[in-house]
C-alpha cells in the first residue's frame, strides 16, 4: 500500500505511461491519511496551518500525474482530466473513468517496447 504511495511521489513528473487501479486508488488512500493526520496535528497547534499547505503544494503535481496515467491505463487521453469543469456530472464522469478496470491489451499510450 505504502510502495504506490512512493512510487507516484517519485514518479511525479512521468506522465507517459500506464498506472493501474490499485495503484492509484492506494495512493489516494495513503493521501488521505496523511491528510488526516497532518489535520490532527493543526487542530492541536494552530500555527502549522502552513505544513498543510506545503504539503498539499508538493503533492499536486504527483496527483495530477497519477491521473494521467490512471486514464491512460483506461484508454482515454489526458485531456479528460478537464471534465471536472463541467459542475457535478464532470466528476462523476471522472469517477466512473478512474474506477474501471484496465485494459488487458496494449493501447497507444504504452510506452514503445523494441
Amino acid at each position: 500500500m505504502f510502495q504506490h504511495y512512493f512510487d507516484a511521489l517519485t514518479k511525479y513528473a512521468r506522465l507517459e505511461g500506464r498506472s493501474t487501479r490499485s495503484a492509484f486508488w492506494y495512493f489516494h488512500l495513503v493521501n488521505l491519511m496523511m491528510h488526516f493526520i497532518i489535520g490532527f496535528i493543526i487542530a492541536f497547534l494552530p500555527s502549522l496551518f502552513m505544513m498543510f499547505s506545503i504539503y498539499l503544494l508538493l503533492t499536486l503535481i504527483p496527483i495530477l500525474a497519477l491521473g494521467v496515467r490512471r486514464l491512460h491505463d483506461i484508454g482515454k487521453s489526458a485531456w479528460w482530466l478537464f471534465i471536472v469543469l463541467i459542475p457535478f456530472i464532470g466528476y462523476i464522469i471522472l469517477f466512473i473513468f478512474l474506477v474501471k478496470k484496465s485494459q488487458a491489451e496494449q493501447n497507444k499510450f504504452d510506452p514503445c517496447r523494441w
